[in-house]
């Protein structure tokens, strides 16, 4: 969620109304956070409340913000905590924190005391090390800590991976003690026997991350009800909750909903917000499933598919919800695991209530009833609608029966809960739009201790702080000392800015080396730079040995040209750094003197991405003032106008939002027609001499071209787009197998390869489904990327 701090209030109010108002959108039950540990993540690094041993700060990070809104919308949200990294002190400078699980111990109860005493929040759960090896020792040691240091209600979470501490809790009690829930991830709606056997609570405490399209939100739906069933988790979390992280960085889209322009206001609320409203509109943290047996309320419909009921109260007094879920198997399958084959079929299914549940539904007379029906190739779905509701009365023995028809993806609540549940919503936000350039920021309008807007730390940790020269007043300084115990590889602090389409870019910063540096220290500048932990792009580092370094990973460790520097670089002065590239030259300059100019960068092999500022290969204390974007050049998703003749590509969905990449499709005519200029179709264009097969392109709509209508056929686990061209033989295809944005798109006879596997989504896209990441579009477009 790291670009949703940037965005103006009124916006950020209305994506967490989204995301955490009660009777609202997805109403979410709990609220799980990353603990940050100055390292990275998947998408980029948290800050530490920690960075040292003797500094603790309780305002860093966005995650504060975000915990408090959610309470501030629903005061029974519950609440989670998860180290993904540690700082370097917690493991005494090892490679773990279970070589010091005193300090690590301690540094957890730090973090509670500061969601308690600076936030006032009450953290409900807290786990360990995510995804990564457990200590018993450790979480034997954080439970007595917890329970002696004003934390006995804090719960702990174990061990955020997989079952295996399960058979370690039968046979060590104080370890099963100490574990409150036992927490896998993707499980594939399945659970061990020794899970079973401890008795404790059981969660999918990470699961779904799969890309936030109707087959995603298919994927999420059978989970909310099958882990239980199945698996007999009672708890389900999505990672992740936002794609609020730039395009081009691992994972996106795999999130409730899209928000990664702040600059122009765009977000998108995608199905599986109001999907989840199926439960968590209709339950409450607390309520009880039915079991999964002959007299339970849980189980599977006789054609395929899956119930689960919830009661308000154990002993089945007050209110109780009913979720039914249909979805098919290949419109279902999450990113991971693999899911073994069955199917579904439309039903009628008949439910009997006895007991409690009778006398309430009774009482009232009548059921809440509301359905989604997941639809696909650019039929719109049904999400989260209220029926007209189901009168019941007792039958002569004093059940309650009622009926319901439930479709091939549908999911459907029904409910004693007459009154609250609300599909909620405003306008259409803002449209997308370009980072604006020229861009510049000195940082003196942030708060001590924030995170400067459109920064995006991907190792390292950047915070705003008091220069103390006047003359540059506020600064973003790197706080991370040493490399921490990191959970994805990162090498040296980078952090990355703007947008990864970018190609060619002037831009420049002033930088200060911290006395309290080593005498190895440097500044770096980056442009064209992709990738997390060690990325690539063409960088400069300037040092205080003398030299600047020109390279093209930070990783490798190899430079691709060095020289001495024309001035001295000296701590605790200040000098300006910039970089600018046009085609395959790059020239930068140190304090307005060249270092190189137009020196060929050809062998980066490095297109277009962000622009960066790190502190070259080591960690270190550096400071940075008054950057600035002067220009920058986009590649891909800023498209020539539409013209007919314009070939298809392959672009990022997530910066797809361009008008080329969006059609309306006809059932009727079987055309795929440009949303933002209704003259042009995707049809055929010309031959690719190097295979003779026709590219796809826009062309002038013509009804009586048969190479412009397309036969959408479901083909195992998505669809084919059939071509009219030459008695439908051709399909829909990138050609060969290429995977990368700018990859050609043309008719290639059917195969049903995953280059020919695509699906038309909510937003008039035609996405790929076939390779599992990054997900990609179709679009046609005359700016190709380099």
């Amino acid at each position: 969620s790291r670009l949703l701090p940037s965005y103006d209030d009124d916006t950020k109010a209305e994506i967490l109304d989204y995301l955490f108002k009660p009777n609202y959108g997805a109403s979410l039950h709990i609220l799980k956070v990353e603990i940050g540990g100055d390292a990275q993540s998947t998408d980029g690094t948290e800050p530490s409340h920690q960075h040292t041993e003797d500094d603790l700060n309780c305002d860093r990070g966005y995650e504060w913000y975000l915990l408090k809104e959610a309470k501030a919308r629903n005061p029974d949200i519950l609440t989670y905590g998860l180290s993904w990294a540690w700082p370097a002190w917690t493991g005494n400078f090892t490679d773990s924190p279970w070589n010091a699980p005193a300090k690590a111990a301690n540094y957890t109860l730090n973090w509670l005391r500061c969601a308690r005493d600076s936030h006032s929040l009450d953290i409900d759960y807290v786990g360990s090390w995510n995804e990564r090896s457990y200590s018993a020792d450790y979480l034997k040691l954080l439970r007595r800590e917890l329970d002696s240091n004003g934390f006995p209600s804090t719960r702990i979470v174990a061990p955020d991976s997989n079952w295996d501490i399960a058979g370690e809790m039968l046979t060590d009690p104080e370890l099963m003690d100490a574990v409150d829930i036992v927490g896998a991830h993707y499980p594939g709606m399945t659970s061990s026997s020794d899970a079973i056997k401890t008795g404790k609570l059981l969660a999918a405490s990470e699961d779904d991350s799969t890309f936030g399209d109707n087959i995603g939100t298919g994927c999420w739906a059978r989970l909310l009800n099958r882990n239980w069933v199945q698996g007999r988790m009672s708890a389900t979390i999505m990672w992740n909750l936002l794609a609020s992280y730039y395009p081009g960085l691992p994972w996106m889209g795999t999130s409730f909903m899209w928000a990664t322009q702040p600059w122009s206001g765009h977000y998108q609320v995608k199905s599986a917000v109001y999907v989840t409203a199926h439960w968590t509109q209709f339950t409450r943290p607390g309520w009880s499933y039915l079991a999964v047996d002959s007299t339970g309320g849980s189980g599977f419909f006789a054609k395929g598919g899956t119930y689960a009921s919830l009661v308000e109260n154990a002993d089945g007094t007050g209110h109780f919800s009913v979720v039914m879920e249909k979805i098919h198997h290949d419109r279902s399958k999450c990113v991971r695991p693999g899911l073994p084959e069955y199917s579904v079929e439309q039903e009628s299914v008949t439910f009997r209530l006895t007991g409690p549940a009778a006398a309430t539904a009774a009482a009232q007379g009548k059921l809440a009833l509301w359905t989604s029906v997941l639809r696909y190739n650019g039929q719109e779905s049904t999400l989260f609608e209220q029926q007209a509701p189901i009168p019941v009365a007792r039958a002569p023995d004093g059940s309650v029966n009622f009926t319901v028809t439930v479709p091939v993806d549908g999911v459907i609540t029904v409910s004693t809960m007459l009154t609250g549940p609300a599909k909620g919503g405003v306008a259409m936000p803002p449209s997308a739009a370009p980072f604006p350039v020229p861009y510049s920021d000195d940082f003196n309008d942030y708060p001590l201790h924030s995170e400067p807007s459109y920064f995006a730390d991907q190792a390292g940790s950047w915070e705003v702080l008091d220069s103390r020269d006047p003359a540059h007043g506020l600064a973003m300084r790197q706080m991370v000392p040493q490399k921490p115990i990191c959970w994805a590889g990162d090498y040296a602090p980078v952090s990355v800015f703007g947008e990864t389409t970018w190609t060619d870019v002037n831009h420049s910063v002033d930088f200060m080396i911290d006395p309290e540096s080593s005498a190895t220290a440097a500044a770096s500048i980056g442009a064209r730079v992709t990738g997390t932990t060690r990325p690539n792009g063409v960088f400069v580092s300037v040092g205080l040995d003398g030299t600047w370094t020109a390279y093209y990973n930070l990783g490798d460790g190899k430079s691709a040209a060095q020289g001495k520097l024309p001035v001295d670089v000296k701590p605790s002065q200040w000098h300006n750094l910039a970089l600018a590239i046009t085609g395959s030259r790059a020239s930068a300059w140190l304090d307005g003197i060249a270092l190189f100019e137009n020196m060929d960068v050809s062998t980066c092999n490095c297109p277009s991405g962000w622009t960066a500022v790190g502190t070259g290969w080591t960690y270190e204390f550096v400071w940075f003032d008054n950057y600035a974007v002067n220009s920058a050049t986009n590649a891909g998703v800023l498209c020539a106008p539409a013209a007919s003749g314009q070939s298809a590509i392959l672009e990022g969905t997530s910066t797809a939002f361009d008008a080329n990449f969006r059609y309306r499709y006809s059932f009727q005519q079987g055309s795929l027609t440009l949303i933002s200029n209704p003259s042009l179709c995707l049809g055929v264009s010309g031959k690719d001499p190097s295979s003779g097969y026709p590219n796809v392109a826009l062309v002038a709509c013509d009804p009586q071209d048969a190479s412009q209508a397309w036969d959408l056929q479901l083909n195992s686990t998505t669809t084919q787009f059939v071509n009219g061209f030459e008695n439908k033989g051709y399909c829909m295809d990138v050609t060969g197998q290429a995977s990368w944005a700018g990859a050609n798109v043309e008719l290639y006879e059917c195969n049903g390869g995953d280059n020919q596997k695509f699906v038309l989504d909510e937003d008039g896209r035609i996405v790929n489904t076939g390779y599992v990441e990054p997900k990609k579009a179709v679009g046609a477009c005359s700016a190709i990327p380099m």
